[in-house]
């Protein structure tokens, strides 16, 4: 009889301790699970914020256009000095300053094309001359002019290029 009471002692004590064991298995397990859970969210939610952030890059880099084809329609120096373009090419790079390191370099490229470009397009123009700052342009320098066009065309294309190696990486996050 003695030793029957020793061996319930006995086997209620180890079922306490595996039951505590596999409590503090299943508290671990869960805390698991959940902080993974938390990481993968965080993770989607945050490609999520980066691609739209890269979306308004190219709504910014889409409004320079925008102020282009303007700035060509341009006839006196009054509606040139009134479209200058950098605010649009501020937020370009701006947007890539804050949001894509890797953007910073090719973003500040294309925004100083444009300032350039603004520039040759405020030398060209003249009042006495009719026709708006585009024809003005290609009338007095046209080398330069294609220079320019090409030198901008070249730029939003390492810019494009950058912006695709960039949006991969959100991408395959989602």
């Amino acid at each position: 009889m003695l030793f029957a009471q020793g061996t319930e002692n006995t086997f209620s004590v180890w079922s306490v301790v595996v039951g505590g064991i596999l409590t503090i298995i299943g508290v671990i397990v869960g805390q698991s699970f959940s902080f993974i859970s938390s990481r993968i969210k965080h993770k989607h939610r945050r490609a999520s914020f980066l691609l739209q952030k890269l979306e308004d890059l190219t709504a910014a880099i889409l409004d320079i256009f925008h102020w282009e084809s303007t700035f060509r329609e341009c006839s006196s120096i009054e509606q040139l000095a009134s479209n200058n373009p950098a605010s649009y090419s501020r937020r370009v790079v701006a947007i890539a300053q804050l949001y894509f390191p890797h953007l910073r370099d090719p973003a500040a490229k294309y925004s100083n094309a444009f300032i350039e470009y603004y520039k040759f397009g405020l030398d060209c123009a003249r009042d006495d001359i009719v026709g708006n700052v585009g024809a003005q342009m290609v009338l007095k320098n046209p080398e330069a002019f294609q220079n320019h066009a090409e030198a901008r065309k070249s730029i939003l294309h390492q810019l494009d290029s950058a912006i695709e190696r960039e949006a991969q990486i959100y991408i395959n996050d989602l």
